[in-house]
């Protein structure tokens, strides 16, 4: 899955037509194509989400086109602001007076997420683009944030400092590493089910996949400044992309409680990003 093999004999290929045989083949071919919502550790060889057919046309088209020389490769540097920067306010987060606003954001009290201030990058490729391969990667630096963050792609949750508010108000979807083995929790970020989620400034830590062995992350407590990083596996990215036909968009939440002064802040951060794709 670290690299994308393309040695198989296309003849050999096509006489594993039982799905046994589909499943030892999609291991070599993780990392290219968008593969769909296949989840291996927790359904039956005969209830794939997202059909062998699927699959192996994207497998084969990403290889063919590797093989020709068609795949194209793209790098961007994803920012998201520091947030006093960005809004020139000295106040961030978007409090109430009462009741809640248009956004879902809410009134101040003390250790709750109340109120967030959201940023977006999408990633720069053409509309016809089909993605192989995407790597993710950011140089270890110094980062402070106030109060909980989330980092998000395609809206499903890469990171946050706060995995019990994960746990106690989304439904994971349980998904299998396909290199590694084992399972891994995914969940779709929805604020108007985590607003007024409980913190503390502890570490409470989400990265996604790390414990089957796809992530690797690091930050600081909340309100300390101290380095961050993150790294993925590709595979992480290639189930987030699939059958995705809008615009791939990373996102950076971050929350306050009470405090219109330091809450919703966060120094500027920056990801590498590197996709392999093909145009249709």
């Amino acid at each position: 899955m670290r690299r994308f093999i393309s040695g198989l004999d296309v003849r050999q290929r096509k006489f594993m037509t039982d799905i046994s045989s589909f499943l030892m083949m999609f291991l070599f071919f993780t990392s290219c194509g968008q593969v769909g919502e296949l989840n291996l550790a927790s359904k039956s060889k005969g209830d794939i989400v997202g059909t062998d057919e699927f699959v192996l046309e994207n497998v084969e088209a990403c290889e063919e086109m590797t093989n020709t020389g068609q795949m194209q490769k793209a790098q961007q540097k994803i920012t998201f602001q520091d947030t006093r920067v960005e809004t020139g306010l000295a106040s961030i987060c978007p409090f109430t007076s009462g009741g809640e606003d248009r956004d879902g954001n809410l009134s101040m009290e003390e250790g709750q997420m109340r109120a967030r201030y959201e940023q977006s990058q999408s990633l720069q490729l053409p509309a016809n683009a089909v993605i192989c391969d995407v790597q993710l990667s950011n140089n270890l630096q110094r980062f402070r944030y106030d109060d909980v963050f989330f980092l998000t792609f395609n809206n499903y949750v890469l990171a946050t400092n706060n995995k019990s508010s994960l746990r106690r108000r989304l439904t994971p979807m349980r998904v299998g590493a396909m290199e590694a083995g084992g399972t891994y929790d995914l969940f779709s970020y929805d604020w108007k089910s985590l607003r007024t989620a409980p913190f503390e400034n502890v570490v409470d830590d989400f990265c996604l996949g790390k414990e089957a062995g796809l992530g690797a992350c690091t930050w600081p407590i909340t309100e300390q400044a101290g380095k961050i990083q993150f790294k993925w596996e590709p595979e992480v990215f290639i189930r987030l992309t699939a059958n995705s036909s809008q615009k791939q968009t990373f996102k950076f939440i971050i929350t306050g409680d009470n405090d219109k002064g330091v809450d919703c802040y966060h120094e500027k951060l920056e990801l590498d990003v590197h996709v392999n794709y093909y145009l249709k």
